[in-house]
């Protein structure tokens, strides 16, 4: 039978496009990032003490070995204290980033790193490549100015305007790109530095008016800010980073970004010019106690193996849950327990530990496959004694979990441990199979009684009735229920509360197909 002409025409165009994507899987299996790539080693500040953020730490230690900690979980503070590390330094700035957003907040921050740059600090930007699609030549400007430097980690070889031809690109070499660099950091003179979940987007800071995140990070001051530097130049100056003029055309001369504000422009409204929003409080009211560094190596993202790359920060974090005597406290936004995770949880309600956990609900998660992967696991953690709580999308007004937000719907990304209320972990680490095997972390293992406090008070906030369901067995000990309180009193749901049919439906379909390896 003949083909009508428009018929014909849909025929030719899907072969097309068929042979265009071939074409395209062909050229992506010769793709190759370059090599002998210059890479000049660098390194973190060594004279921070000199500096004034490193007299200010000084001048407030207990003793030279101490370090101090403040927990950030507002977003203004967490923002406030990054622009305020900017404007105090006077030497050096290290970020590393999983993810850096352009939008107002982010650039008004990074207009403060610009001036910084120009004041003649050293500005080192370290990002992961998942998400920085088409922005190639952005960050070749940014790093045309004197004195700052970026470099992208584990880099995608081909296909850089866009993420579709980036993968299409790649897809003979996929097992290496999704593995991603995670970790969060950001070091001011080699003596200040923040850590923890929140990347740089308005929605980290709880700025936006649409869906903003529940996050939480730490600012660190002290020896311990030595080792997150050492952490950091490891990554820097790893074969897996590549500096941005190797994988994109340098810029025209006089091509880096326009006008550097004055510092009257960015001050903050009503402050006096060149002083930070929060300027000589940021050190202050620091908790001082002994602590130490968890990251994973760089390696961990090529799947070398190389004597010393054990253990992953999973497996410090999981030697100290299963000493746990009382309690054990989890804040993770995917939470998908692996069968290691499972088998500690198993053997701490053996022992009658307390173990509760708060995850996203269906209806707050930005991952729904994630959210799939957790549901399956629901029914064993809950036989198991273990209690679960999932973040409502729509909290309290009143006592939102890690502070208030321009908007009425919530999502959470903090990532934190807390352990026998004493010993916390706080850093980018979720407890899920991608931070366990894929990607690498950072975070920070503190042990301290007033921190302990603090985060058990931040927790018994989002697992209030008025911010969390609790999630319940059924009485046949199979199907799942949910538990909140209203002004009318308790509430019980029998399925995803707030979620809507097609999140529902989808959440469904991803369970069944979706393996968790991937997650």
């Amino acid at each position: 039978m003949a083909l009508a002409p428009r018929d014909r025409y849909r025929l030719l165009a899907r072969r097309r496009a068929l042979a265009g994507l071939g074409v395209l899987a062909l050229l992506g299996s010769c793709a190759s990032l370059p090599r002998d790539v210059a890479r000049v080693p660098s390194h973190a500040l060594d004279d921070f003490a000199t500096t004034r953020l490193g007299q200010q730490v000084a001048a407030m230690q207990p003793n030279p070995d101490a370090s101090g900690f403040r927990l950030l979980p507002s977003g203004a503070a967490a923002y406030d204290a990054r622009v305020a590390l900017v404007d105090q330094a006077q030497r050096s700035l290290d970020l590393q980033y999983y993810l850096i957003e352009n939008d107002p907040p982010i650039r008004e921050l990074f207009a403060h790193i610009r001036r910084a740059a120009e004041r003649g600090i050293r500005v080192r930007l370290l990002l992961d490549d998942l998400r920085t699609a088409s922005h190639d030549a952005a960050l070749a400007r940014f790093a045309a100015r004197p004195n700052v430097q970026v470099r992208l980690f584990n880099p995608f070889p081909a296909g850089r305007s866009s993420s579709v031809s980036r993968f299409l690109l790649a897809a003979g070499d996929l097992s290496r790109l999704s593995r991603r660099m995670h970790n969060k950091l950001f070091v001011a003179d080699n003596a200040v530095a923040i850590a923890g979940g929140r990347n740089l987007g308005a929605a980290y800071f709880q700025r936006t008016d649409d869906v903003n995140f529940a996050d939480l990070d730490v600012l660190v001051a002290g020896p311990v800010v030595r080792d997150l530097s050492r952490s950091f130049d490891r990554y820097w100056n790893s074969r897996l980073a590549y500096p941005i003029a190797a994988l994109a055309e340098s810029p025209a001369p006089g091509a880096a970004e326009g006008r550097v504000p004055t510092d009257a422009e960015l001050a903050a409204p009503g402050s006096p010019p060149g002083r930070s929003p929060v300027d000589l409080q940021l050190v202050w009211r620091l908790v001082w106690a002994p602590a130490r560094v968890l990251v994973d190596r760089p390696s961990k993202v090529d799947g070398a193996s190389r004597p010393g790359d054990r253990p992953v920060i999973l497996d410090d974090v999981l030697a100290i849950v299963r000493g746990a005597t009382r309690s054990v406290a989890v804040v993770s936004p995917y939470f998908i327990p692996t069968a290691e995770v499972t088998d500690a949880l198993r053997e701490l309600r053996s022992r009658g530990v307390v173990v509760r956990v708060l995850t996203n609900s269906l209806a707050t998660t930005d991952v729904p496959a994630a959210h799939a992967a957790y549901a399956r696991h629901r029914p064993e953690l809950l036989a198991l004694g273990v209690e679960l709580h999932e973040l409502r999308a729509t909290p309290s007004r009143r006592s939102a979990f890690l502070g208030s937000s321009k908007s009425s719907r919530s999502s959470l990304h903090a990532k934190a441990i807390l352990v026998d209320g004493h010993v916390l972990f706080v850093g980018s680490m979720n407890l899920d199979p991608r931070s366990a095997v894929e990607n690498t972390e950072v975070g920070l293992l503190i042990d301290s009684a007033d921190l302990g406090a603090q985060m058990s008070r931040l927790f018994a906030r989002g697992v209030r009735p008025e911010d969390s369901y609790a999630v319940r067995l059924g009485t046949d000990g199979r199907t799942i229920e949910w538990l909140t309180g209203e002004a009318s009193g308790e509430r019980r749901y029998s399925h995803d509360p707030e979620a809507g049919f097609w999140r529902s439906l989808t959440n469904v379909f991803l369970g069944m197909t979706v393996p968790e390896g991937l997650l």
